[in-house]
């Protein structure tokens, strides 16, 4: 009987650091989605803001028709 409730305490604590390091691992890949994003965020506002200035050298007045000659 006490063998089979430390074997099955075992069990549960096992299945416990399994889920714990999921759960690391999980964090882990959604920080790393989160800081890409940010970098694609961060690149797009900069190629935003050289569009803009860009239109502003050409005196263009929609920013939009860089962004397509730029593609």
């Amino acid at each position: 009987m006490a063998l089979a409730l430390a074997l099955a305490l075992a069990l549960a604590l096992a299945m416990s650091m399994a889920l714990a390091l999921a759960l690391a691992l999980a964090m882990a890949l959604a920080m790393a989605l989160s800081m890409a994003l940010s970098l694609a965020l961060a690149m797009s506002m900069a190629i935003a803001r050289a569009a803009a200035r860009l239109a502003r050298g050409l005196n263009c007045p929609d920013e939009s028709m860089v962004l397509v000659l730029a593609h």
